[in-house]
């Protein structure tokens, strides 16, 4: 059934003092786009169609990557669906001391449907790079995502929700000394998804997400979540208001003032912050339902 969620807004700190949301649980606002599905299909059934798959669908390098293994998981998605995880990893170099030097590994996974091939997922770890500076923008990251998904996209034209997330770096508060974060930072990345909708809502367990290399501009990161068997929806008419379900929640959940000293890395900042934040005396799991209004509540195991 629909359901009206309020997260992360309504469980994120609201300054007390300008009644806004802190800016650290600000998120961009999804948009909504609309692509024509080329019908291309990513599918693998054995380590070599699963490199040469990487290789010219995604366009990875793999050179100097050596295959490790592959090993079939347990039930997936729905019931007495198994997957096919496959595993490569470069050899480390050797250091000026003569020791081997992993700063530059490189490794690679990648899933599919132990049945048909179908991939429903891969990921490359780079390990150089690491507290580089993006080279590529934000809106050549999005255009390759996009035109990544496009083609493989059942055919046709499918609306989907888009959410564009910040780099690493940019979500690094500004009262923050980076001189004295630990580490070498983070390899840049764009990280997006796209959840398919149903009348204009939604359907938030079907969704893909794509991760673009700000170094390179190149894809190294897939998930398609849509695996699942297909099942109707309800229709949206009758709903209750947003307003009404973030009553309900309130009731159950009302706001209250607290003290919060912001933390990153253990660097804390200037001063506390008084903030209103929901009261989590009582345990919250579960939804407002659309259509009645209430609270129904998931046992949690």
């Amino acid at each position: 059934m629909p359901v009206l969620m309020y997260t992360p807004s309504l469980l994120a700190p609201i300054d007390a003092v300008t009644g806004k949301l802190l800016d650290k649980f600000k998120m961009q606002s999804p948009s909504r786009i609309i692509l024509n599905g080329e019908g291309k299909k990513l599918v693998a059934g054995t380590p070599g169609e699963a490199a040469s798959l990487l290789a010219g669908e995604a366009g990875i390098d793999m050179t100097g990557m050596n295959f490790e293994r592959v090993e079939e998981q347990g039930e997936h998605f729905d019931p007495g669906i198994k997957i096919k995880e496959y595993y490569w990893r470069s050899e480390p170099q050797t250091g000026p001391d003569g020791r081997p030097d992993h700063s530059k590994m490189r490794y690679l996974h990648l899933s599919a449907l132990a049945d048909t091939g179908q991939v429903v997922g891969f990921n490359l770890q780079d390990e150089s790079g690491r507290g580089k500076k993006a080279v590529v923008s934000r809106e050549a990251a999005q255009k390759t995502a996009v035109q990544f998904m496009q083609r493989y996209l059942d055919k046709g034209a499918a609306e989907l929700e888009m959410h564009v997330y910040p780099l690493h770096e940019e979500s690094i508060p500004e009262w923050v000394d980076r001189s004295k974060l630990e580490g070498d930072g983070q390899r840049p990345e764009f990280h997006f998804t796209f959840t398919r909708t149903h009348q204009g809502i939604p359907v938030l367990d079907r969704s893909y997400s794509v991760t673009v290399d700000g170094l390179t501009g190149r894809i190294t990161a897939f998930y398609d979540g849509n695996s699942s068997s297909a099942v109707a929806l309800p229709d949206s008419k009758n709903v209750v208001t947003a307003e009404a379900a973030k009553a309900e929640f309130l009731k159950s959940h009302p706001l209250r003032l607290v003290y919060l000293w912001p933390e990153y890395s253990g660097q804390k900042a200037p001063r506390p912050l008084l903030v209103y934040m929901p009261d989590y005396g009582v345990s919250w799991g579960g939804y407002i339902d659309a259509f009645t209004g209430k609270t129904v509540t998931v046992e949690m195991n």
